[in-house]
C-alpha cells in the first residue's frame, strides 16, 4: 500500500478495525463473528457457551461507527500516512457479552466450558486516541444499543 500510495500521490490512511458488528453481515457463517454466534445461540434458548476463563477481551465495534470513522478519513486526507485503531476504545469479556446478549433473549446464563481455540489472543481493544485526534472519531452506539439494532435486524431477516 506504501508503495502504491507514494507512487500515485495518494494520501494513505490504514485503518485496523476491531471485531466489527451489525445489521448486515452474515447470519449463517459461523466465522463471521462472536456476535452473531452468540446470538444465534441465545435466540434459540441455547446456553452460550464462553470458552477459557470468560475474561478473553475485545473490542466491539457497531458498523455504522465504522462507516463514519471511513467517511472521515476521506473527508480529512492525511499529510503523512497514518495508522488508525477503530473501535469502541472498551474492553469487554467475552464473558459479558454472553451475558448482554442471553439477557436480550432472556435465555440461560452463558456457561464457562475452559474450551479453547489454539492462537486466541487473550486481550485486544483499540487505543482510538489517535482516531479521536486525526479524524474525530468517537463511537456512538454503545455495545447494548447495537447488540439490540443487530437483533432486531436479525428478526426481521428470518
Amino acid at each position: 500500500m506504501r508503495v502504491w500510495a507514494a507512487s500515485t500521490g495518494s494520501k494513505l490512511s490504514i485503518l485496523r478495525f476491531q471485531n466489527v458488528y451489525g445489521p448486515g453481515q452474515s447470519i449463517a457463517n459461523p466465522y463471521t463473528g462472536i456476535v452473531t454466534l452468540f446470538a444465534q445461540q441465545a435466540k434459540n434458548r441455547q446456553t452460550i457457551d464462553i470458552y477459557e476463563d470468560g475474561e478473553i477481551i475485545r473490542d466491539f465495534v457497531f458498523i455504522d461507527d465504522v462507516t463514519t470513522a471511513l467517511e472521515r478519513c476521506i473527508e480529512l486526507p492525511p499529510d503523512d500516512e497514518r495508522l488508525l485503531d477503530i473501535g469502541s476504545g472498551s474492553a469487554t469479556t467475552v464473558l459479558e457479552l454472553g451475558r448482554l446478549v442471553a439477557n436480550i433473549y432472556g435465555a440461560p446464563e452463558p456457561m464457562i466450558s475452559g474450551r479453547f481455540r489454539d492462537g486466541d489472543v487473550r486481550a485486544a481493544w483499540a487505543d482510538i486516541t489517535l482516531s479521536k485526534e486525526a479524524i474525530g472519531f468517537s463511537p456512538s452506539v454503545t455495545l447494548e444499543d447495537g447488540l439490540k439494532q443487530l437483533v432486531t435486524w436479525m428478526e426481521d431477516e428470518r
